[in-house]
C-alpha cells in the first residue's frame, strides 16, 4: 500500500518580481541518472520535461534556474536543521559539481498535457516511459509547457518509503518563488503530512499544517514572499524534528545526514566484471571509492565479465553472493573473478510497475477531486495525500485528499 501521499492546492496573493537566478548551470544534460553520484545514497534526481512538440530552453535558461533551486534550497534546509539537507542528485562536471539534470521530451504533445486534471498522470508516464521510475529515486520535475490558466504551480504526491515525484509548472505562478513551489512539492514526495497525527493538520485537509503561515506547507503562501521567509515545521510538531510516534521527514532516507562523519567505501576488483551499488552510488569496472553517510545499508552486486565467472568476495563482504552492509567505518570490499562466462542476472520490475499503477491511480482520483472543485455548481470536500500548488490573485486555502469527496 501506498504510504503517506501528500497534496492541495495552494493559492499566492499578489506581491513583488523575484530577483534574477545568482547561479549558473554548467553542466550538461543527460538522458539518463549518470553515475558516479556526487552523494551516494537514495537520491532525489532532477528532470527538465517538454511536451513532444515543446521548446528546449534548458541551457539558455531553466537549467540555470533549475541549479539556482537547487542551491537555495540546501542552503534554507542547512539553517533550518544544520544536521540534514535534502540529497540532490549531482556529478562531477569541469566546471565542478552541478546538478545532474535529465532531459526528456514527454510522449505527450502541449494541448494534450494542458488540463490540470490529467497533467500529473501524463507527466508521470512521461518520465516512466524514458526510464525514470525507480523507488528509491524520488525526482524533481520542472514541466515547461502552456497551462489552462487555472495557476496551478505544481503537484506532488509520494511515500515516505519509496517513490515521489515533484512537479513544478514554469509556465503558472508569476512572481512566486519556484524554490517556495518545488521545496512544498518536494515535502509531498517525502511523505508530508503524515496522518494520522500531526496535531494541526488543516480542517477537511490532513495534508497540510495550520498552526502558522510561516510553514512552508502552510496551505496559503503569497506571491513574492522568498523561502529564507518560510519554516520547516513552525514548532517542529507536526513533520519535522518532532517527538510523537507518527512518521518524521527528518528520518527520510532522501535527506543527507551533516551530523556525522561519512563513511568511506573502496571497492578494489580482481579480473574483469562490475560492481553496482542498490541504491544510486557507484558502478564500476575498476576498482574505486566514495562517501557515503554513515549507518547506510548498502548492497554491492557483482556481475562477472565475458568469460569470467564471479569467484568471491574478501574484507568488508564475504562469501559469492550480493554483498549488504551497513557503513560504520572505513570498508574495503575485494571480489575476485574467474575466466569462465557466468550471465548477469535480471530483476524483475514487477514491483516498480506495480508501485507507478499505485501512483497513477491515486493521481487520476486527485484529478477528479480537482475537477469538482472547479465546478462552481458542485460543493466538494476533499481530503487528500497528493499535492496540487495553487496560485491566484487572493489568497485561499489548498485542498486535496484521499479522493473523499461529496
Amino acid at each position: 500500500m501506498l504510504a503517506a501521499l501528500a497534496a492541495g492546492a495552494l493559492w499566492a496573493a499578489p506581491g513583488q518580481a523575484l530577483a534574477a537566478p545568482a547561479t549558473t548551470w554548467c553542466g550538461t544534460p543527460g538522458t539518463v541518472d549518470r553515475l558516479p553520484e556526487g552523494n551516494p545514497g537514495a537520491p532525489v534526481h532532477w528532470i527538465y520535461a517538454i511536451p513532444s512538440d515543446g521548446t528546449d530552453r534548458l541551457a539558455t535558461e531553466i537549467g540555470t534556474q533549475m541549479q539556482t533551486d537547487a542551491e537555495t534550497i540546501d542552503g534554507w534546509w542547512r539553517g533550518q536543521d544544520p544536521t540534514r539537507t535534502p540529497r540532490f542528485d549531482t556529478l562531477g562536471f569541469g566546471c565542478g559539481q552541478q546538478l545532474d539534470i535529465s532531459f526528456v521530451t514527454l510522449n505527450s504533445t502541449a494541448a494534450e498535457l494542458q488540463p490540470i486534471a490529467s497533467r500529473f498522470a501524463r507527466i508521470l508516464a512521461g518520465i516512466e516511459a524514458a526510464g525514470f521510475s525507480s523507488a528509491v529515486t524520488k525526482y524533481i520535475v520542472y514541466y515547461d509547457g502552456p497551462g489552462d490558466g487555472t495557476n496551478v504551480c505544481g503537484e506532488g504526491a509520494g511515500s515516505a518509503e519509496s517513490e515521489g515525484v515533484a512537479i513544478e509548472f514554469l509556465s503558472a505562478c508569476d512572481g512566486l518563488p519556484s524554490s517556495v513551489v518545488v521545496a512544498h512539492e518536494l515535502l509531498h514526495s517525502l511523505g508530508a503530512l503524515p496522518a494520522p497525527g500531526p496535531p494541526h493538520a488543516c480542517p477537511g485537509d490532513d495534508g497540510h499544517p495550520c498552526d502558522s503561515q510561516l510553514d512552508l506547507l502552510y496551505p496559503v503562501a503569497t506571491s513574492g514572499v522568498p523561502l529564507t521567509s518560510l519554516m520547516l515545521d513552525v514548532g517542529h510538531d507536526d513533520y519535522y524534528g518532532h517527538s510523537g510516534l507518527w512518521f518524521d521527514i527528518q528520518d527520510s532516507r532522501w535527506l543527507r545526514h551533516l551530523d556525522t562523519a561519512p563513511s568511506h567505501l573502496s571497492v578494489v576488483i580482481q579480473g574483469a566484471g562490475t560492481i553496482a551499488s542498490d541504491v544510486p552510488g557507484i558502478s564500476c569496472t575498476a576498482s574505486c571509492e566514495s562517501d557515503w553517510d554513515a549507518n547506510q545499508p548498502v548492497g554491492l552486486v557483482a556481475n562477472a565479465g565475458p568469460g569470467m565467472r564471479f569467484v568471491r568476495w574478501s574484507g568488508g563482504c564475504t562469501g559469492n553472493a550480493d554483498c549488504t552492509s551497513r557503513l560504520r567505518r572505513r570498508r574495503r570490499s575485494r571480489r575476485s573473478s574467474r575466466r569462465r562466462h557466468l550471465p548477469c542476472r535480471s530483476r524483475s520490475p514487477a514491483a516498480a510497475v506495480f508501485a507507478r499503477a499505485r501512483l497513477l491511480a491515486y493521481a487520476r482520483r486527485v484529478a477528479s477531486c480537482r475537477s469538482l472543485l472547479s465546478t462552481p455548481s458542485r460543493s466538494v470536500r476533499c481530503r487528500s495525500r497528493a499535492g496540487a500548488l495553487r496560485a491566484g490573485p487572493a489568497r485561499a486555502r489548498e485542498r486535496g485528499s484521499r479522493a473523499r469527496c461529496r
